[in-house]
């Protein structure tokens, strides 16, 4: 079992990107009894996975909500070498779509040939089976 979990998450890392994003928020902040708007500058990142093979990713939109830049990381690969380990790629995306309320988030990156993972249809789980999750917020590598 460890080695087909080993596998799988081998397959799943090529498609699972790390997300940065920047922008400006209001923060309250209380000045001697008075509330006072305060913009700064908000930096987060967080994990996405890659949808098609043309560049379309989905993450959380806490991630991205008032990015003026977002940024992915999307890992590197050269077919037929496995001993070289190339430099993942930081590409500039766009915010296609955005649901707060669901917490989800579009993005779009001009890149083809991406591996991509295809979404399941969770009225087929069932209870008691295995069900994992990836995500790749730090940065941490599977090799």
């Amino acid at each position: 079992m460890s080695v087909e979990l080993e596998r799988l998450s081998r397959r799943v890392s090529r498609a699972v990107v790390q997300i940065f994003s920047t922008g400006y928020a209001l923060s309250e902040e209380a000045d001697g009894g008075t509330n006072t708007a305060v913009v700064t500058r908000q930096r987060a990142t967080g994990s996405g996975v890659i949808l098609s093979a043309d560049g379309y990713i989905v993450t959380n939109s806490h991630v991205v909500a008032n990015a003026r830049r977002v940024r992915v990381r999307v890992p590197a690969e050269i077919p037929g070498h496995p001993l070289l380990e190339p430099a993942d790629k930081v590409l500039d995306a766009r915010i296609v779509g955005l649901d707060r309320d669901s917490d989800l988030a579009v993005l779009k990156v001009d890149k083809t040939g991406l591996s991509l993972l295809s979404l399941g249809d969770s009225d087929l789980l069932r209870q008691d089976q295995l069900v994992m999750a990836f995500g790749n917020p730090l940065g941490l590598e599977i090799r």
